[in-house]
């Protein structure tokens, strides 16, 4: 729980009873890192999993986590894993995409009930952050992969996927 609380080096030296500084060199050199790396990397791991779990916002995350602000929040997130926590929900949303488009769009799913399912109520938002983080639209990528026959007439979103492509 360590992770939902504001500890300090300081706090850990105090409650067992050693300076700071002893703590501190015994942890990196049982450990590898600082005591506050190891505390930021459980916390960022932590805030994955919020963020996974797509119940919370970012500033609830920050909180949660005990940072002062959630800019901080996204600075130490982006330092630690490379990118945002909006860009890290995006790209979990975009593998599921990826991941569904392969394995159920033939089972007669609309790529509208795709999108639902990656967390996008509205389908051609979703086609537009697909096209940003593959290159491609949905139906583009369907084709690439050589993975369905796009000609079944009875598939009228793709109609409407490819309109929306024309105008893009």
């Amino acid at each position: 729980d360590s992770v939902y609380s504001r500890i300090t080096v300081e706090d850990i030296a105090i409650s067992l009873g050693f300076s700071r500084t002893h703590i501190s060199s015994v942890f990196k050199e049982n450990c590898g890192k600082t005591i506050t790396e190891y505390l930021t990397d459980l916390k960022m791991s932590e805030a994955k999993y919020l963020i996974r779990k797509e119940l919370y916002t970012v500033s609830q995350i920050s909180d949660f986590l005990c940072y002062d602000n959630p800019h901080y929040f996204c600075k130490v997130f982006k330092k630690e894993i490379g990118m945002s926590p909006l860009e890290y929900m995006t790209s979990l949303r975009m593998k599921n995409a990826e991941r569904l488009l392969s394995t159920i769009w033939n089972s007669g799913h609309a790529i509208s009930e795709i999108a639902h399912m990656c967390g996008y109520e509205n389908a051609l938002y979703f086609s537009r952050v697909f096209r940003k983080y593959f290159g491609c639209s949905p139906t583009k990528y369907l084709k690439s992969q050589d993975k369905v026959h796009l000609t079944d007439p009875g598939r009228r979103e793709l109609d409407l996927e490819q309109k929306t492509d024309e105008i893009m």
